[in-house]
């Protein structure tokens, strides 16, 4: 188990670009209501706002070895 909350943003994503996916855990975790909020504030549909958040940590996830991310 990670301790997420002494981890930070550049390790966790150190520890995704190395399959890890209890970082991954952590990162959506820690950003997940983050998007959503935001999502939802543009789109005013929080179905439509789940769905956009999902696909893109489905999108980090499927790409982590190719994603070049300086900043969560």
């Amino acid at each position: 188990m990670l301790p997420s909350n002494e981890i930070t943003d550049g390790q966790l994503l150190q520890l995704v670009k190395s399959s890890s996916e209890l970082a991954f855990n952590v990162i959506y975790d820690r950003y997940w209501k983050l998007l959503l909020s935001i999502a939802y504030n543009h789109l005013k549909d929080h179905v439509k706002a789940e769905e956009i958040v999902q696909e893109i940590f489905l999108d980090l996830w499927a790409r982590w070895e190719t994603v070049d991310i300086e900043n969560l």
